[in-house]
């Protein structure tokens, strides 16, 4: 929680966007399909809101605040989607995604970074070529839930060639 009880998702724990409430679960605010999900962020704040929003919303997550227990909650359990930061002090998001593609190549297409604005663009490159799925923080929680569940659909029409 940030100063005075308030819950977000991003840099400014004031924004109306950042608030948690929407992901209160209330009738057909639940995912169709229940998604194993590894967040990844070492702003601990940003690690509990999206873990918590995610549970809510009916899916499994796990959390990882650093680059190497990423890999280590991957190396024992089965995931559908990560979700990541890629900005890291331990290991950039780059380093982490290279791993990823490289050990569990099925999940390359199933990565989504989590991202500042500066962090963006410092990385636009990175971005730009990976053809990842971004989300700018502060996000709304509703925009994470579409991205996120999308994305395993994605790839399922890619392989069938839709």
């Amino acid at each position: 929680e940030t100063p005075g009880g308030v819950d977000s998702c991003g840099p400014d724990a004031h924004s109306p966007r950042a608030l948690l409430p929407e992901a209160r679960p209330i009738a057909g605010n639940r995912a169709i399909r229940s998604l194993r999900v590894l967040v990844v962020d070492d702003d601990h704040g940003v690690l509990r809101i999206v873990a918590r929003a995610l549970r809510l919303r009916g899916h499994r997550p796990f959390v990882a605040s650093r680059g190497e227990t990423a890999f280590d909650l991957l190396r024992v359990h089965e995931v559908d989607v990560v979700l990541m930061d890629v900005r890291m002090p331990s290991m950039s998001g780059r380093t982490l995604f290279d791993g990823i593609a490289s050990q569990w190549p099925h999940l390359a297409a199933r990565t989504v970074v989590m991202s500042g604005d500066s962090d963006a663009r410092v990385h636009e490159e990175w971005l730009s070529r990976s053809g990842l799925p971004v989300i700018t923080k502060p996000f709304e929680l509703s925009d994470l839930f579409a991205l996120v569940e999308r994305v395993p659909a994605d790839e399922r029409r890619q392989a069938k060639g839709s």
